[in-house]
């Protein structure tokens, strides 16, 4: 059965200094009212050291105002979950067939993806992980709709082969 699904996304948001920011723009930018909520709530940057965040190096975000919750969490136009692989095993037999579910429910993926798969020249990847926005798919291409800072370090969309999320 062929199938395909893309998600609403403005693939050119307005902030794309970090993944975790242009991914936010790229869900809300679309959407009816969501600008004020974003310009008045995305002004205070913060740096957490790597103890907080298991990635290496320190880690440059928005600032919710809030101590211990994440400025998506406040987000009105968001619901914010975060899943371990073993959440993600339990219930789905691939990570494809979670992606799948996931957008056919009208949810946006952010996914750690290994950057020797996601850049033409791999010698230049620098960090081995980073978070693509997933927001669809085409099961024909055998392919997900992704955005992320690809080739020259620009945010823009890539389609990336299906298995390499897993």
């Amino acid at each position: 059965e062929k199938m395909k699904k893309e998600l609403l996304v403005c693939e050119t948001p307005t902030i794309t200094s970090f993944p975790s920011v242009a991914h936010t723009f790229a869900m809300l930018e679309q959407r009816f009212n969501t600008l004020n909520w974003l310009f008045n709530n995305y002004i205070q940057l913060v740096v957490f050291p790597p103890v907080i965040h298991e990635i290496s190096g320190y880690f440059l975000d928005i600032l919710s105002g809030i101590e211990g919750i994440h400025c998506y969490a406040l987000c009105p136009f968001l619901d914010y979950f975060i899943m371990d692989k073993n959440m993600l095993n339990k219930k789905w037999n691939s990570t494809t067939n979670f992606l799948i579910d996931m957008i056919d429910q009208d949810f946006y993926v952010s996914y750690w993806l290994d950057r020797k798969y996601t850049l033409k020249n791999r010698n230049n990847a620098n960090e081995k992980l980073n978070p693509a926005l997933i927001y669809g798919y085409d099961t024909d291409r055998k392919a997900f709709y992704t955005l992320d800072f690809y080739e020259n370090g620009k945010y823009q969309r890539k389609d990336i082969g299906k298995s390499q999320p897993d």
